[in-house]
Formats: structure tokens, sequence, C-alpha cells
């Protein structure tokens, strides 16, 4: 059932009503807390409470723009408050403005040096720029303060990863799920570390745990998964996973690369190459019907099928990556 927000006159009610509305933000109501913020901000356009929230509900929304309005405005009428800071960094971080995104996280630090998620959110900054000491430097001053803070220690798993310190990064995998056993997330990030350790059993069991809990993975994950399995010549788990990808026309071109990529790592280059005749007919500029079909007939007298497959992936890749370029489709 929908809530309709009944907003009384602000006065000793306000804190009341700003709770109410954190509330339902927490409860991932977005729509109902950005109703009852925008209403208390028309009783009360200078309510510091009402515009952080407001700027909150916003950044969850995706909204990222007007959350910095109302962000800023609690910085103007309250500079000492951390949290506007904070919430400011992640739009930041989120829009890819790096620079500004640690400039407001450290911005929050100096107001409050034990808030967690300032050390996290600066980790993840300094993990985009590749700068992987110090942001295992930020993530520990994180964990330090809240070890259960999920996004550090994903973040801290991510960045030793990226070091090639595996055995530190699949710890703090299994650390975190010793606390959140639920967290197909974290199995996601396991599996992966295992596959790049060559523990391919383990990287299997946990993936198949990803889907016992979380059913199908969104098309993304699969994808990247497949990938991996791919290169450490896991055929029959790569296989069972592109299986489950949803029929798509926008994943279709790669769904064939990825099926070349497996036929072709087991020797099946007749197969590999009708795959990636698939997938370069359909992610041609303007679709199959601008190509002339009959010339990409095949002939089953050929006998080097492993060169034929050669060249078709080339053109492939080479086409998949202009419409990921252009449309960003391809993860």
């Amino acid at each position: 059932m929908s809530f309709t927000p009944k907003i009384k006159r602000l006065g000793k009610d306000n804190q009341e009503q700003l709770r109410l509305g954190m509330s339902l933000m927490q409860q991932k109501r977005l729509t109902d807390a950005r109703t009852l913020f925008a209403n208390l901000l028309e009783e009360n356009p200078n309510s510091k409470g009402a515009h952080l929230g407001l700027g909150l509900t916003l950044l969850r929304q995706k909204d990222y723009d007007q959350a910095l309005v109302h962000l800023q405005t609690v910085m103007r009428l309250d500079p000492l408050n951390p949290k506007a800071f904070l919430a400011a960094g992640q739009v930041y971080s989120r829009q890819e403005n790096l620079a500004k995104a640690a400039e407001e996280f450290r911005s929050a630090l100096n107001l409050d040096p034990k808030l967690a998620q300032a050390y996290a959110g600066l980790g993840q900054v300094l993990t985009k720029q590749k700068q992987f000491p110090e942001a295992i430097e930020q993530f520990k001053k994180a964990l330090r303060l809240d070890p259960q803070l999920g996004p550090a220690r994903m973040g801290l798993a991510q960045a030793y990863a990226n070091q090639n310190k595996l055995d530190e990064a699949a710890q703090e995998l299994k650390s975190w799920l010793a606390i959140d056993p639920e967290n197909w997330l974290a199995r996601v990030q396991l599996g992966k570390v295992y596959l790049s350790q060559g523990e391919v059993t383990l990287a299997k069991e946990a993936f198949q745990e990803v889907t016992r809990l979380h059913g199908d993975l969104p098309p993304s994950a699969t994808i990247n998964l497949v990938v991996k399995l791919t290169a450490a010549k896991v055929w029959d788990e790569a296989s069972r996973m592109l299986r489950q990808l949803p029929q798509s026309p926008r994943l279709a071109p790669l769904v064939h690369k990825l099926w070349g990529d497996i036929f072709a790592g087991q020797g099946l280059h007749k197969e590999a190459t009708e795959e990636y005749r698939a997938s370069t007919l359909l992610a041609a500029e303007g679709g199959a019907g601008s190509l002339d079909l009959d010339s990409l007939e095949l002939s089953d007298d050929l006998e080097d099928w492993e060169e034929l497959a050669n060249n078709y992936r080339a053109s492939a890749k080479a086409l998949l990556s202009d419409r990921h370029q252009r449309r960003r489709l391809i993860p």
C-alpha cells in the first residue's frame, strides 16, 4: 500500500517527520521519502535535515545533479556537517569526477576522523585511480572503525586482487562471507579469485552457491564469469552459465562470440566459425540486413576451419568493440 505523507506544521514534530523520512529511505520507499522531504522543505526551505534527507534520497534514485543541489545547500547552512560532504563525495564518485570525490571525502574526514564510510569512499576513488597501496590503507582504516562495513571489505579484496595479492583477496572475501553468508556478490568475487589462482573446483563451487542463493545472475555478471571460465578452460561451467543468459537481441552478438571462444578452445573450429559468423552478422551496423549474406556462406569442403575461425573472431571482436564504444552495451 502506497504511503501518503501527512505533514504536520513544523516545530516539535519536525524531528519526528525527518526520522520518518529517513526510515522510508532505508526501506527503499524512495518515492515516498522524496515526497515527504519535499513537503517538509515547502514548510521550511532552510531545514538542514530535509535538504540532507532529500539529497540522500536523490542519490539513491541516481538523480545526481539534483542531489548535489540539496547537499550543497546543507554545506552552506551547516558547514560542519560531515554527512553532506560524505554524500557529495559519493555523488561525484558515481559521476566519475574522481578528483572532486576525493576532495569531498577528505573534507568529511577533516570534520569527523571516525567516519568509516568516508575512508571506504576514498579507498574506492583511489582504486579507480589505480593507486592500490593507498587504497588499501584507506580501506583498512575504514575496517578498523567498522569491521562489518561491506563496501570496505569488498574494496580491500578488489585492491588486493588488482595487485595480484590473491591470497589476501580471498581471505578478505571469506571474512566478509563469515559476517554475511548470503552475500552473493562476495561469492562471485571469491569465485573469480579462485579462477585466478587456478582453483577451478573451488571456483565452480562458489558459482554454484551463487546460483543457489541468488537464482539467475545479472547478465553482466554471468558474461564476466564466462569470460574468466573460458580463459581458465573450464568449458563445462562456462557453457552452463552461458545457457542461463536470457534471449536478448542486445546480448546476442556477444553471446555468439563467447560460444565461438568456447568451441575454439575445445578445438571445434567449424562450430566456432559458425558462432563468430553469427556474431559478426548481428553486431554489424544496421544488422544482418545491411550485409551480403551470400558472401558469408560457408562451404563444407573447407579444410582450414581454424584459420577461418580466427578471421571471423577478429571481425566479431572488432565489431563488438565498436558497439561498446558507441553504446556501452558490453560490460
